[in-house]
């Protein structure tokens, strides 16, 4: 090019920009000659060029391992909230009465020992509630049973268990849980004795009235026990038909 006229210039080649020189070479036998162009900084678009494909490669990498995590992420979220739904379900269950709840999600970590915490608590208050079921039907049985009279009562006089035998010994069938003291001695002044003792707090500790009442064809000998349930929180009347008792002892 020494001692040519050139010219400076800039193209688009393959979407890259180059500054480029640009002068005109005689050819022997060629009229029109030819023209010769040549990029100045091709190194130095190729090096922006990859430049920016390594910009892009990082960036893509980044975008996919962001991706990547997120799903790990989701997926280990998913493993450790799906076991503690199933266990708040199963503690809601349990507390609506159904005893037979139990998690069956048994992952192997910390999670899982508290599930199985969770299943040997659940099948114990399970046990405990039927071993309480058998002893109320139990007692209850016992209370049917029995020719002895029973009545509890809260504080507030008001009857919560009642058997048939006192209904009978009482001469009041129609006796039932609900019922007021002042229903039960209403019109009965033969339960005197037995309402002054009960509306009596100073003496209302273990004692014992011996009560006449009308029966069908003769007087009959009752003997009532005030027994205090559960230090003042009610009172359990015991009631015996010693009739017999008493005219052998005559």
């Amino acid at each position: 090019l020494l001692g040519k006229r050139f010219a400076m210039d800039r193209e688009t080649l393959r979407g890259n920009d180059y500054r480029t020189i640009t002068t005109h070479l005689s050819v022997a036998g060629d009229r029109a000659g030819w023209l010769l162009s040549l990029p100045l900084d091709a190194q130095t678009t190729l090096a922006i060029v990859g430049a920016r494909e390594v910009t892009d490669t990082v960036i893509i990498v980044f975008a996919c391992m962001l991706l990547l995590m997120s799903g790990v992420g989701y997926l280990l979220a998913r493993r450790v909230s799906r076991p503690i739904r199933s266990l708040s379900a199963a503690a809601a269950r349990i507390a609506a009465g159904d005893f037979d709840a139990i998690v069956r999600d048994r992952p192997v970590d910390e999670t899982g020992e508290l599930i199985a915490s969770f299943n040997q608590m659940a099948g114990a208050i399970k046990q405990q509630r039927q071993d309480l079921e058998g002893r109320r039907d139990y007692i209850e049985k016992i209370l049917l049973n029995a020719t002895i009279g029973v009545i509890s009562m809260d504080r507030d006089g008001r009857l919560v268990t009642v058997n048939p035998a006192a209904g009978t010994i009482l001469d009041r069938p129609e006796l039932s849980p609900g019922t007021t003291t002042g229903e039960l001695f209403a019109k009965n002044p033969t339960l005197a004795p037995l309402a002054a003792a009960l509306g009596n707090p100073a003496k209302q500790g273990s004692q014992e009235i011996n009560l006449t009442l009308p029966g069908p064809q003769m007087e009959r000998s009752v003997r009532a026990r005030m027994v205090p349930f559960l230090e003042g929180q009610g009172i359990i009347l015991l009631l015996e038909d010693v009739t017999e008792t008493v005219r052998s002892n005559r």
